[in-house]
C-alpha cells in the first residue's frame, strides 16, 4: 500500500514539474513573440522610411528639373514662371505646361481631350480672355498618367488647328507655332530625354494622311474662293479647292 502511494506521489510530482516546464516554455515563446513583433515593425519602418524619402526626393528633383526646363524654353526667370497667368483651373492634382503662343495669331479658345476620345472639353480660356500672340501662360489640366492629349486651338482669324499626342508629364514648357499652311505644332525639351522635340513633321504627315483618307476635319470640304467652315468649328477666308480633300495640303486646309 505504501509503495503504491509513493509511486502515485512520484507520478504527481513528475506531472507537476512537466506542466511547469511547459508553462515556462509557452511564456517564453509569448515573450519572444512580443519582442520579435516590435523588432520586425521597427525593421520594416526603417526600410520603408528611406524608400519613401527617396521617392519624395525624386519627385522634388523632377519638379525642380521640370521648372528649370520650362524657364529655359520660355526664357523666363523663376519669378517670371511663377507669375504666369493660368489657363484652365489650377489645382493640386493638375499638370501644367508653360506655353508660349508664338503662332503669329491670338488664340480665342482652347479645348482639350485625350487622344483616344472624340469629345472635346469646353473652352478652358476664361471668359473674355484672349491668349495673345507672343505671350506665355501656364496651361493647366488634370492629365492622367500615361495618357496623351490633343490640344485644339481656335485662332483670331477663326481657323482651328490641333496639336496631337501631347504628354503633359514630359512637356514642362513648350513653344506653340504654326506652319506655313496653318498647322500648329510644338517645340519643347523632353523631360525624360532632355532632348529638343519638334512636332512639325509629325503634324504635317498626320494631316496629309487624313486628307488622303478623306477624314480631315479642318477644312476638308469644298470652297469657291470665299470662306469655308470646318467641322472643328473654324473657318477662313481665301483659298480654293475642288478636290474635297485631294491635292495640295494648303488647298485642303484653306489657310
Amino acid at each position: 500500500m505504501k509503495k503504491n502511494l509513493k509511486k502515485l506521489a512520484a507520478m504527481l510530482l513528475a506531472l507537476t514539474m512537466a506542466l511547469s516546464v511547459t508553462g515556462y516554455a509557452a511564456a517564453g515563446e509569448d515573450a519572444d513573440a512580443e519582442q520579435t513583433e516590435p523588432a520586425e515593425e521597427a525593421a520594416d519602418a526603417k526600410q520603408a522610411g528611406p524608400a519613401e524619402e527617396a521617392d519624395e526626393e525624386q519627385t522634388a528633383d523632377e519638379a525642380e528639373e521640370a521648372a528649370r526646363i520650362a524657364r529655359v524654353v520660355l526664357d523666363l526667370t523663376e519669378e517670371g514662371l511663377a507669375a504666369l497667368p493660368c489657363i484652365g483651373e489650377k489645382t493640386e492634382e493638375c499638370s501644367t505646361i508653360a506655353l508660349l503662343n508664338d503662332t503669329g495669331d491670338d488664340i480665342t479658345a482652347i479645348n482639350i481631350k485625350s487622344s483616344e476620345d472624340t469629345e472635346w472639353s469646353d473652352n478652358i480660356l476664361a471668359e473674355d480672355y484672349v491668349f495673345e500672340d507672343g505671350e506665355p501662360a501656364l496651361l493647366c489640366w488634370e492629365a492622367e498618367e500615361g495618357v496623351l492629349y490633343d490640344l485644339q486651338f481656335t485662332f483670331s482669324d477663326w481657323t482651328v488647328g490641333v496639336a496631337h499626342d501631347v504628354d503633359f508629364a514630359d512637356t514642362p514648357g513648350a513653344e506653340l507655332h504654326r506652319q506655313w499652311n496653318g498647322l500648329p505644332y510644338l517645340v519643347y525639351i523632353s523631360l525624360s530625354t532632355r532632348e529638343k522635340v519638334d512636332t512639325s513633321e509629325a503634324e504635317q504627315a498626320r494631316a496629309e494622311a487624313e486628307i488622303a483618307a478623306g477624314t480631315w476635319a479642318y477644312g476638308g470640304g469644298s470652297s469657291s474662293g470665299g470662306s469655308s467652315s470646318s467641322s472643328g468649328g473654324g473657318s477662313s477666308s481665301g483659298g480654293s479647292s475642288s478636290g474635297g480633300g485631294e491635292g495640295c495640303l494648303d488647298d485642303a486646309l484653306f489657310w
